[in-house]
């Protein structure tokens, strides 16, 4: 039996089509939480989480989120996801300790399948 895998999505609007489907694509993977920035670092603090999925629409500078998120968590895979994907943030995601960077418009599937391969990747050091 396997244990249900724990899932944060940063993000302060909790109404979108987006938060539909990946709600959606997670929901065979384990349970998804949603929180605004102001509440994220505490609770990942306090519950452990696998994976943690930054809307950088609502993050003003995502690297140094996920700067500070890989601080506090060390173990938990974290993901930007963007609607506008550009070389620069990518790059500095991927420095600053993200384990990958997903651009919102994938389908159900392709989202699904995009962040259990962020699950089966071990976190950056």
């Amino acid at each position: 039996m396997s244990v249900e895998k724990s899932f944060l999505l940063i993000s302060e609007t909790e109404d979108s089509s987006w938060l539909s489907v990946i709600a959606t694509a997670l929901a065979p993977l384990g349970h998804l939480q949603v929180a605004p920035l102001s509440e994220a670092l505490g609770l990942i603090q306090r519950q452990p989480q696998q994976m943690i999925i930054i809307d950088a629409a609502d993050v003003e500078e995502p690297s140094a989120l996920v700067a500070r998120i890989r601080a506090v968590c060390r173990g938990a895979r974290v993901v930007v996801a963007t609607a506008s994907p550009t070389w620069r943030r990518t790059r500095e995601a991927f420095r600053a300790g993200a384990t990958d960077y997903i651009r919102k418009s994938l389908s159900k599937a392709e989202l699904q399948e995009a962040l259990a391969e962020a699950l089966d990747k071990t976190p950056p050091p």
